[in-house]
């Protein structure tokens, strides 16, 4: 057994979310493709078969009342597809693909604190990695 050595850690304070033509970085407090498995069918002869996962792109964010921000953005568009990229990390892999656009809930609890809220879009197909600059 090889021992693989962790190499490029990173922390997700310096990535970048695209959606469609717009940069939504500032607005964005989680962006992250999650693979939705499905369960496996057992055939007669005991052969397990498995879908390919479905993915999704969950993403945090601040709610912004400007007509020009994501949370508007997101509640014009409900429905379309549109390209998405997504930098974990400044000049690391590049993940991008399409999703289709969805609403994210409105308002909160009451709170000083800024209101948030998250979103799952999701994934047209599967996401493609490449390499950073």
């Amino acid at each position: 057994m090889a021992i693989k050595t962790l190499t490029t850690p990173y922390a997700m304070n310096a990535a970048q979310l695209t959606l469609g033509a717009d940069d939504y970085t500032t607005a964005v407090t989680q962006a992250e493709l999650q693979p939705q498995t499905v369960d496996a069918v057992l055939g007669i002869g005991g052969n397990k078969y498995r879908s390919p996962a479905d993915w999704k792109l969950a993403v945090g964010l601040l709610q912004d009342d400007d007509p020009a921000g994501l949370l508007r953005y997101l509640f014009d568009h409900e429905g379309e597809t549109v390209a998405f990229t997504l930098v974990p990390r400044d000049g690391g892999t590049v993940w991008s693909g399409s999703t289709v656009l969805s609403p994210a809930s409105v308002g909160g609890s009451a709170s000083t604190a800024l209101a948030t809220t998250t979103v799952t879009l999701e994934v047209i197909g599967k996401p493609v990695p490449t390499a950073g600059a």
